[in-house]
Order: C-alpha cells, then sequence, then structure tokens
C-alpha cells in the first residue's frame, strides 16, 4: 500500500528547527498577466537546516492569498515538505540527476512549485496543475522570474497527469479549498467546495490519485474534518500518518 501523509499545520516544526521561515520585501505591483493586482515578495528564508538559502521572488494573485502566506503555517509545510524529501533523496551523489516528479496539485500561482524546484529541481521535475487559467498565467510567470523549468498544465485534478501518463508523482501536495459551498451554487473551487461537502475534494482525491510505488501525498487538512479525512482515506486503502512533527499536538 502506498504512503499517505496527511498534514494540517507544522508549528511544531518551529520548536524543532528553532525558528520561522521569513518573507521580506512586501510590495504591491501591477501584473499585465494577471487582472487587477498582486501581492508579491522578494525574498524566502525557510532556515533550512540542510539545505542553503535560495534567492526566490514570487507573486501571489489575491490580498487573501499573501495574507495566507505571511500569517499562516504555509512556509512552515514547504519547509517541511522540501526537509523530508531532501533527506530521502541525500543517499543520491550530488552529481548524479533523477527523473522523479513532485505534483503541486491545485498549486494556483505557483509559489510551492517554485519552492521545490529551487531546493529539489537537481533530482525531481515539477508539475504545478490547476484548473484556474489565471492562476497558471501566474504560476508560469513566477517560474519565468526566477528562472525555473517548472510544467504547468491547466485541468480538473489529475487530468492534466494522464494526459502526460506515467511515471505518475512520487510525491503530491494537495491542499484543496474545504469551506463548503451552498447546495446548489456554482461555487469558485479554489476557496470553496461544492456541494456544501467539505470533503468533496478528499473523496476524489483518493479515488483518482495516481502515485508512484512508495510514494507519499501530503495533504493540507483543517482540523474539524481531520478526523473524517483520514477515515476516508484508510476505506480507499490508503496507509496515513502525522508527520513526526504532529505527533505532539
Amino acid at each position: 500500500v502506498t504512503d499517505f501523509v496527511v498534514s494540517r499545520a507544522v508549528g511544531p516544526w518551529n520548536r524543532l528547527v528553532g525558528c520561522s521561515p521569513c518573507l521580506k520585501r512586501f510590495t504591491l505591483c501591477k501584473n499585465g498577466s494577471t487582472s487587477g493586482q498582486s501581492m508579491s515578495f522578494d525574498g524566502l528564508d525557510l532556515h533550512l537546516q540542510d539545505l542553503s538559502q535560495r534567492h526566490v521572488s514570487l507573486k501571489v494573485d489575491t490580498q487573501e492569498a499573501f495574507n495566507w502566506m505571511q500569517n499562516t503555517c504555509y512556509l512552515d509545510w514547504a519547509r517541511y515538505m522540501i526537509t523530508v524529501i531532501s533527506r530521502k533523496t541525500s543517499s543520491v551523489s550530488k552529481n548524479e540527476t533523477s527523473s522523479g516528479l513532485i505534483l503541486d496539485l491545485g498549486g494556483g500561482s505557483g509559489w510551492m512549485s517554485v519552492l521545490f524546484k529551487t531546493y529539489l529541481g537537481q533530482h525531481f521535475k515539477v508539475l504545478c496543475t490547476d484548473i484556474c487559467f489565471k492562476a497558471l498565467q501566474l504560476a508560469r510567470s513566477n517560474a519565468k522570474i526566477n528562472g525555473l523549468q517548472i510544467e504547468v498544465e491547466q485541468g480538473d485534478l489529475f487530468s492534466p497527469l494522464r494526459r502526460q501518463g506515467a511515471p505518475w508523482p512520487n510525491y503530491i501536495y494537495f491542499y484543496p479549498a474545504q469551506c463548503p459551498a451552498r447546495t446548489g451554487e456554482s461555487p469558485d473551487v479554489s476557496v470553496l467546495s461544492p456541494g456544501g461537502d467539505s470533503l468533496f475534494f478528499f473523496r476524489r482525491f483518493c479515488q483518482e490519485a495516481d502515485l508512484a510505488h512508495d510514494g507519499v501525498a501530503w495533504l493540507g487538512v483543517d482540523w474539524d474534518i481531520l478526523q473524517d479525512v483520514i477515515g476516508i482515506c484508510c476505506r480507499a486503502g490508503w496507509s496515513v500518518e502525522l508527520p513526526e512533527p504532529l505527533r505532539d499536538v
């Protein structure tokens, strides 16, 4: 059975490494590839113990997304996943390359894809997918301004991956919308889960996921539905565990 990791917040990870990630140089700018204004920041410090710091510049598409990046655990998740993947691939020679694949599912503006590729690109290809065309325009822009080769494909959940076919991803990151839309409402699926069902995307993920043998998927799950999501995963035949930094929570 393929491993499956369900994660929500990685605040305790700060206690293990001693400090939190930082954002620097906040700006509000016009972006020609997206409508209206976009938030941007230049310089990320993830305080990674095993990897040297890299310069990263990013733009996100809304004030809300910018606030999420600044005030929530998104960057803690990024640091945790990059650290885990880096340690698992540390046995590979620095002079060797790998054809592994990381899927940033529903990756939006591609900020996580940029971090994956910046720190892990020597050993992994990175695929960023989303159903929203405008979000992927921003993802392409973020890859370009950082000089990175990131595959960006539009489509619903795993449809872009299946168009490409195997090999399937070694790692998947997915933080779906979990706030339920009202029954009968046609939701913006980037922020609302259809049909009044906060578990909608988790059910689909477990039914449709394509993952390499011994691959790992990280799901961002709100605490109030965590037990339900674990139940869905287990009934679908997945092996579920919490990341180590969360086991004391």
